[in-house]
């Protein structure tokens, strides 16, 4: 069932993720504007030195203020500019930037006579030009866009810049209280000819405000079945935290079974939005379709491919989730979530040597794939460092699998004497020997546990757990300090 929560209580879009990485996703960033220039950030930070702040340092009621006297000073300038300008500038002593200016220059004489076009005009302005930054824009179109229609005209204003579109239409988003009208909304857009192709940045925006996102994205999709595929990861990126249940809805809704043949381009699409801790988790739901046969076996390597470069292309941070170690842990997590999830396809069941052989190699394309993605040009050592972890945790898992029944043993036993002989070929010769010395440690165990790898076959608990699951606090885990 939908729940309503009325709309001051939500988080504004963009309030989970870095816009940074919104924008890059949509691949939106533009070089220039025919809107922004320096004169109206100039006459901005000369009001604003009077309080001696700048557009990047002043409060929200200072970047108000300072913006509606220079609206009213200066009859060259375009209202919606000069806001625009003010809320991509807007830094962390104004989270409240964009509710703040709408309010204080909405009854500006010079913005009542044409504020669609102002709603527009700013919309633009904050994401084009030097350092495009939208993430204050939807609060901002609120007080603007009131209905739908103000919302698709203000939309086709800057249908050129796809994130300006889905900024707007999660303006109006914001004022909605059920997810079945942000749907209606979100449909609308979509149903557009001339904002098609803003598909992706519309479900971001709106399903960023939505109550039950999943739900969001199930009904969105079932109303655009074709565009699913643009719909489920532009949900994701509003929603970064709840891939995993936003995908597993998709994937296990029958109407939607369409998606599953381009699984591949649905993985590598959701993991580039996705918060990493959730990849593992978009693993699980993908693999287990492998498992039932409704996507086939022949997608493993691409999906695989796809998770693993969505992890290891994450922004370098030295601390925090997607530091090196964690991007290293999680490819291993996923590795080993995909094994686990994939085991119950009768293709592990088949011991003769023809079955052997058949499932050595789609595992060892798996673990070629993964190691292959997980090379970095900023962080030149995640490669070495996944290569031995990742197939280490496939192998416990495997191990585990085979031991418990979930494949045959023989089968497992026969994969594990494979990827260690192929230990070049998944990693080249420079990763070789720490593969080889991966699979002897899971080995040499017996039906032992090998607690420095990830076992897909034991379900998370709590987030210390040396195993799959999400790592809060340190953001690796205990084995990674």
């Amino acid at each position: 069932m939908l729940n309503s929560i009325p709309t001051h209580h939500r988080f504004p879009v963009f309030h989970r993720f870095g816009v940074a990485s919104a924008v890059a996703a949509t691949s939106l960033m533009v070089a220039s504007s025919a809107f922004a220039g320096t004169a109206e950030v100039n006459a901005l930070n000369v009001e604003l030195a009077k309080q001696n702040v700048s557009i990047t340092t002043a409060s929200g009621d200072q970047l108000a203020a300072a913006v509606d006297a220079v609206i009213s000073a200066n009859s060259g300038f375009k209202p919606g500019v000069v806001a625009g300008e003010a809320l991509k500038g807007a830094g962390s002593a104004a989270p409240d930037a964009g509710s703040k200016i709408a309010a204080e220059i909405i009854d500006n004489s010079r913005v009542v006579g044409d504020k669609l076009t102002v709603a527009a005009d700013a919309a633009k302005t904050a994401a084009s030009g030097k350092g495009p930054n939208v993430q204050q824009v939807p609060r901002f179109e609120q007080l603007f866009v009131t209905n739908t229609g103000d919302t698709i005209t203000v939309a086709n204003k800057v249908k050129k810049i796809q994130v300006a579109v889905g900024s707007v239409f999660g303006g109006r988003a914001l004022s909605l209280t059920l997810d079945t009208d942000r749907v209606n909304l979100a449909d609308t857009g979509i149903k557009t000819s001339s904002l098609k192709k803003s598909t992706f940045s519309i479900a971001q925006f709106v399903g960023g405000s939505a109550n039950d996102s999943a739900v969001f994205a199930d009904l969105l999709s079932k109303l655009n079945v074709a565009a699913t595929i643009q719909i489920t990861p532009g949900v994701v990126a509003g929603s970064p935290n709840n891939a995993g249940a936003i995908v597993s809805k998709i994937v296990n809704d029958t109407q939607l079974a369409s998606v599953l043949k381009k699984a591949p381009t649905l993985a590598t699409k959701v993991a580039q939005v996705a918060d990493i801790e959730e990849v593992q988790k978009v693993a699980d739901a993908l693999g287990k379709k492998i498992a039932t046969g409704e996507v086939k076996t022949s997608q493993l390597s691409a999906i695989a491919q796809g998770l693993a470069a969505g992890i290891a292309g994450k922004p370098f941070s030295a601390t925090g989730r997607n530091q090196l170690n964690n991007k290293k842990d999680e490819i291993g997590e996923t590795g080993a979530s995909l094994m686990n999830a994939i085991a119950t396809n009768t293709l592990f069941d088949n011991d003769s040597s023809k079955g052997k052989k058949t499932a050595n190699k789609l595992v060892i394309a798996m673990l070629k794939a993964m190691v292959g993605k997980s090379k970095s040009k900023t962080e030149g050592s995640l490669q070495t460092l996944v290569a031995p972890d990742l197939v280490g945790s496939v192998a416990l898992t495997i191990k585990f699998l085979g031991t418990n029944g979930v494949i045959d043993n023989d089968v497992a036993i026969a994969l594990l004497s494979a990827i260690q002989s192929s230990a070049k070929k998944i990693g080249g010769a420079k990763l070789a020997p720490s593969i080889v010395a991966a699979v002897s440690a899971v080995t040499a165990q017996g039906s032992g546990d090998v607690v420095k790898y990830e076992n897909g076959t034991l379900p998370p608990t709590i987030d210390t757990d040396p195993h799959t699951g999400p790592i809060v606090d340190p953001e690796t885990d205990s084995r990674n300090g």
